[in-house]
């Protein structure tokens, strides 16, 4: 930086040197303080520090809590979490930000805070070779349409349709279950309970030409269920693929692995509003530009395992995710209008546009809805895992993980039925609606 006196009188530019060299010594500390974090945070390369070595003793899994930050956490100090049985020794085992997450006192009220990549190190020989860290600060989405609801009147129809009975029976059914963890020895009946749901929808409607499937996940016995909406016959866009769903697993922390975790509001509500969008769209006999590919994913909760593997595995596959939508914890509402709230992270393009959306069809949305926005944080939910590998994404519930207004009994026996407000969960499937069939033109 250069600062050039300009017909200053000698007085004058006395005067001004010490504050010139004073601000020289401020820039060049500043600009040695930011090789120092750039040199820490990356390698010669320009790609993200390599994972920490795999302990020799022991069981461990490797969990990513940032970025940036990833810790091998011994597996019995997992299950005594889950257990409710752990101990001093264990604790000092991992770093305290580490245990802080793991335990649920860092503030955040959902999703894991982070997510469990051990099968990307035993592939990847220690280190995300592919991935340039500047890909995981991106601002950027394709070129969306500026919505417009007067261009789909089927939407208005399709809204009046929704229904909350039909949510509260898919809710109270998946809540039904002892519980959906992902390590219990029912963990596989939550997705065929959605599974037979999805096919009966499909069978009601006859529509042949939707594919409905469970996607197996490596290390643990819970599938993902996957039902795809192919694109219409006519279509030049049918290579670019629109994911939304919501995750079907649950857990309470102390209860053990078979322990009861209801799990209405998380997230069984994402669930039986990603299910509800389905059949709307599938009764009606819609078929848009874009193929859609719903999705309930497994093992959420313990590090976004299911979504992680289907992400990946789409990405390998070179498909194309032009945007990919979470529904999480949608059902708490402690107002009696309802609010819709969007996480403006991982990709703020994406949540700006998903804001332009609401904000569009406010009107059609009834129930004087409101709209807000918040911070989800770095392993909130499944959307973490397309973003990670470079899809556009992002997630709508009824409050941030650290908000005041997010329902207090999650990841309890408390998460019941009973409490959710099933009216309010319509206002998420007109969303989700508008979502699908702006995207899909």
């Amino acid at each position: 930086l250069i600062f050039t006196p300009n017909r200053k009188t000698k007085q004058q530019i006395n005067r001004s040197r010490p504050q010139h060299h004073k601000m020289r010594v401020i820039l060049a500390l500043f600009f040695v303080f930011s090789l120092a974090i750039c040199e820490n945070l990356f390698s010669s390369e320009g790609k993200l520090m390599k994972y920490p070595t795999k302990p020799i003793e022991g069981e461990h899994r490797l969990l990513q809590f940032s970025h940036f930050h990833a810790e091998w956490i011994p597996i019995e100090l997992l299950d005594a979490i889950i257990d409710g049985n752990l101990s001093e020794n264990l604790e000092n085992q991992i770093s305290k930000e580490a245990l802080q997450i793991l335990k649920k006192e860092d503030g955040r009220h959902y999703g894991p805070g982070y997510v469990d990549v051990t099968d990307e190190f035993m592939e990847e020989s220690k280190e995300k070779e592919e991935e340039n860290a500047e890909e995981f600060f991106r601002d950027t989405i394709p070129a969306y349409p500026t919505p417009n609801p007067s261009n789909y009147p089927l939407l208005g129809k399709l809204f009046k349709l929704a229904s909350a009975s039909d949510l509260k029976k898919t809710v109270v059914d998946m809540s039904n279950l002892v519980t959906r963890y992902f390590k219990s020895s029912m963990s596989a009946k939550a997705p065929a309970l959605v599974q037979e749901k999805v096919v009966a929808i499909v069978k009601a409607a006859k529509a042949t030409d939707i594919q409905v499937s469970l996607f197996k996940n490596n290390g643990f016995d819970q599938p993902n269920v996957v039902a795809i909406i192919p694109a219409k016959k006519s279509s030049t866009h049918s290579q670019e693929v629109l994911v939304i769903g919501g995750h079907l697993d649950s857990v309470v922390q102390g209860s053990g692995p078979d322990g009861r975790a209801p799990g209405a509001d998380d997230d069984a509500s994402g669930s039986s509003i990603a299910l509800e969008t389905f059949k709307l769209l599938v009764s009606s006999g819609w078929r848009g530009s874009r193929p859609v590919h719903f999705m309930w994913y497994a093992a959420e909760e313990g590090g976004l395992l299911g979504s992680k593997q289907i992400a990946k595995a789409y990405k390998n596959k070179g498909v194309n995710v032009y945007g990919m939508l979470q529904l999480e914890m949608c059902g708490y509402q402690l107002n009696p209008s309802p609010v819709v709230t969007v996480l403006n992270d991982p990709n703020p393009a994406f949540a700006a546009w998903s804001k332009t959306l609401i904000k569009s069809y406010l009107p059609l949305l009834g129930n004087n809805v409101t709209l807000k926005e918040s911070h989800c944080g770095y392993g909130c939910s499944d959307h973490n895992s397309f973003d990670d590998v470079g899809y556009p994404a992002g997630i709508i519930s009824e409050s941030g993980p650290y908000d005041s207004g997010l329902n207090p009994y999650m990841h309890s026996t408390k998460d019941t039925a009973d409490r959710l407000n099933f009216e309010a969960m319509v206002t998420f499937v007109r969303v989700a609606l508008a979502w699908v069939v702006e995207l899909s033109s």
